[in-house]
């Protein structure tokens, strides 16, 4: 068994389902199906009893469970003790941001972290949800700042703050009669977009993740028309009447809604509709990042809050 299958096979017994553990790695479920019997094999027992409600761990599994999360543990213990023997003294540290959180905050996070650590150079790479996860697992980056909807995986993870989720529905929908004013706030429940065209984010993206959580709580798959890059266009397609969306509720966005009410406010009974930032590390250097350096990350994100509580 190789290192990446044993934590795949962790992440499957935490997550008792093939395709939210595949999407969490990034794999095929097919690639986790094959690993999973292969496994199974090898050890002689089978490691999870299948059924129509999903997977369930045998007893046998349970053991084996416990076996590989000590094995993982043993392992990063290991290479945190390389990785400080080879960096005495943590001289740099590279962080990573999604573009939208990087154009607000990148210069002030630097200028403040430089103030705070001075012998630490750091630096901000701006890319996409799974692009950072990439350039995270392969020490591209030492630490990256995403929503808690991504999955934390093999890493640390330190969570702060709050944002909200919230539907863009677009002109016209039929969806607008079963909307609820609480607070002066519009709520609407998702179980009533389930006739409507969707568009989302892509796969990959934190707040694709979001959305993916809200449509399975609310018992239906969304009828998705259209897949984009960035948030300015799922509001775009609403506001022509296109297509609705769930998303991560940005100050931009309610910038551009301030004529067009668009935009509502996701019940709190959904365990998606308020979510926290997440700061994502390797394991093997967490235990060496002063603490001033998640201070300000909070301090300056929160500042410069691009989302809504």
């Amino acid at each position: 068994m190789k290192l990446e299958e044993l934590r795949w096979l962790n992440s499957l017994f935490r997550n008792c389902n093939i395709s939210a553990t595949a999407e969490e790695h990034f794999i095929t479920q097919s690639a986790l199906s094959q690993c999973l019997q292969r496994v199974e094999r090898e050890v002689g027992f089978p490691l999870f009893e299948r059924s129509n409600k999903g997977l369930r761990p045998t007893e046998k599994g349970m053991v084996f469970s416990k076996a590989i999360a000590r094995m993982l543990k043993t392992y990063a213990d290991f290479e945190q003790q390389i990785y400080l023997m080879d960096h005495p003294a943590l001289s740099e540290i590279r962080i990573g941001m999604a573009p939208f959180i990087a154009s607000l905050c990148s210069a002030g996070l630097l200028l403040e972290l430089s103030k705070k650590c001075p012998t630490i150079r750091f630096s901000v790479l701006d890319a996409q949800t799974k692009d950072m996860l990439e350039a995270l697992d392969s020490r591209e980056v030492d630490m990256i700042i995403v929503n808690q909807a991504v999955p934390k995986g093999q890493f640390e993870s330190v969570l702060f703050g709050k944002m909200s989720t919230g539907i863009i529905l677009r002109k016209g929908s039929e969806a607008e009669a079963h909307i609820e004013m609480h607070a002066e706030r519009k709520y609407l429940d998702p179980v009533w977009l389930k006739n409507e065209p969707i568009s989302l984010t892509r796969k990959g993206q934190a707040s694709r993740a979001i959305a993916d959580s809200i449509f399975r709580e609310a018992g239906f798959t969304p009828n998705i028309i259209q897949e984009i890059r960035n948030m300015s266009g799922l509001y775009k397609l609403a506001s022509q009447g296109l297509t609705s969306s769930v998303t991560t509720i940005t100050r931009e966005i309610m910038e551009w809604d301030q004529n067009e009410g668009l935009i509502c406010r996701i019940p709190k009974k959904y365990s998606m509709a308020q979510t926290q930032w997440q700061i994502l590390m390797q394991p093997s250097i967490s235990g060496s990042i002063p603490k001033d350096v998640f201070h300000v990350i909070e301090q300056v994100i929160l500042e410069n809050q691009p989302t809504i509580v």
